[in-house]
């Protein structure tokens, strides 16, 4: 991703800032025309992908998109945004974009955005509540869905705005508005040594993060809004400090003082993913991008692996015995993944020090879809036993061509000290 130097140093808020404008049923989506959008584009990349790539180039959706919002969910034509749609699918890893040989732009659903447009027509609002909150988790910078980034931003913001209102009970919108934008990397920490909120340095004024992000989070319910008798002197003083005043001030002052919380219904979800994060979880380093692969290398991957165990294990997962009940939109098989064992980013070590190359199905093993996304994302005490379980499934001789034992297979899971804990 390349970068310019007029690029902000602030979090950007992600893909056009505004996923959903209701909660994640289809009842509650009706007139909305935020969630109508992301739901209905999502849609579109299914029922109109290529049936062999499973692919859409850039320009077909650009001239179909409006036509099937239209059509299915019955929207007016927004002619300013022709496809800025599919950035909120990018930013939160329900799309994929692919970069073909001729050097155009394509997209394609991922298995995550399948399931949750299943979990959405099916009424599952609690299973897609929990996916929206662990890809946000994921979210950081670079994003293929929020451009024009400074390099110097290396943050996880939903992990920060989590992370204080779980310490503190809430943030205020004084927070939204001038210091959490600026909390870009970890050397914005050597101020603030207690990490507390009101603490945090204060930047300049951007709007974004408070009027699209926070009501999105309140309209799908995780968070609310309180008010509080906060005097808000000091907001014409930072106010006054800013060059761009051209957003309402009047609106954004009678907000200055406003309580973020959790909800009650969706507590726990949060404290689930986010409650065990210490504060060097909230940054990154240069070698670390959203979906866990390392700028500067491409992980090479074979997809037709992937269908191979697939077809190989008959779309079931190999550490459940079940197959999923929803179907692929790519072939309208049972919906899965194809799981590399060994982490795809050691592919390059283990290939120098072996001549083994892990993207081979040799090394890979069908899962579902959430089993999938707890290897990767999970807490290490739920995800143990489904480690152990895939470690088994290779066969001695893969085990041996690569030097493999239990306890450093579970290092590379960042596992540490197996046999102390077992």
């Amino acid at each position: 991703m390349n970068y310019k130097a007029r690029d902000p140093e602030r979090q950007q808020v992600p893909g056009n800032g505004r996923f959903f404008d209701s909660r994640l049923l289809a009842d509650y989506a009706k007139n909305k025309s935020n969630t109508l959008r992301t739901v209905g584009t999502l849609s579109y990349l299914i029922e109109k992908q290529d049936s062999e790539s499973g692919l859409i180039s850039k320009r077909q959706l650009k001239e179909e998109i409006w036509d099937y919002l239209s059509h299915e969910m019955g929207l007016e034509e927004n002619k300013t945004c022709k496809v800025h749609m599919i950035n909120n699918l990018l930013a939160v890893g329900f799309a994929e974009e692919v970069i073909g040989s001729d050097r155009q732009i394509n997209y394609k659903p991922a298995f995550i955005g399948e399931l949750f447009l299943n979990n959405y027509l099916d009424d599952k609002e609690r299973k897609n509540m929990e996916i929206l909150v662990d890809q946000l988790y994921r979210f950081t910078y670079p994003n293929p869905g929020t451009t024009k980034v400074s390099e110097k931003v290396k943050s996880f913001p939903f992990r920060i705005l989590f992370y204080f209102i779980l310490k503190e009970g809430y943030v205020t919108g004084k927070f939204m508005l001038f210091q959490f934008p600026y909390l870009i990397n970890s050397g914005c920490l050597d101020f603030n040594p207690t990490l507390k909120s009101e603490l945090c340095k204060c930047g300049a004024y951007y709007h974004k993060w408070w009027q699209w992000v926070i009501p999105m989070l309140v309209k799908v319910g995780i968070l609310k809004l309180e008010e509080s008798d906060c005097r808000d002197t000091d907001f014409d003083r930072l106010y006054n400090t800013v060059p761009n005043k051209k957003w309402a001030k009047g609106t954004c002052k009678k907000h200055y003082g406003t309580k973020i919380v959790l909800s009650q219904e969706y507590k726990d979800i949060i404290k689930h993913r986010y409650g065990n994060l210490s504060v060097l979880d909230l940054f990154h380093n240069d070698d670390v991008y959203s979906t866990g692969v390392r700028l500067g290398k491409k992980i090479r991957k074979d997809s037709g692996y992937a269908e191979k165990v697939k077809e190989r294990d008959n779309y079931m997962c190999r550490l459940t015995g079940k197959q999923s009940w929803w179907k692929s939109g790519i072939n309208n098989k049972p919906g899965c993944a194809g799981h590399h064992i060994i982490p795809m980013e050691y592919q390059e070590r283990i290939l120098e020090e072996t001549g083994i190359d892990i993207d081979h199905e040799d090394y890979m093993i069908t899962v579902l879809i959430d089993i999938h996304e707890c290897i990767h994302k999970g807490r290490d005490k739920d995800r143990m036993e489904l480690l152990l379980q895939a470690y088994e499934c290779l066969s001695a001789e893969a085990k041996a061509k690569i030097i493999l034992t239990k306890e450093k297979y579970l290092n590379y899971y960042g596992i540490k000290n197996y046999l102390s804990n077992s």
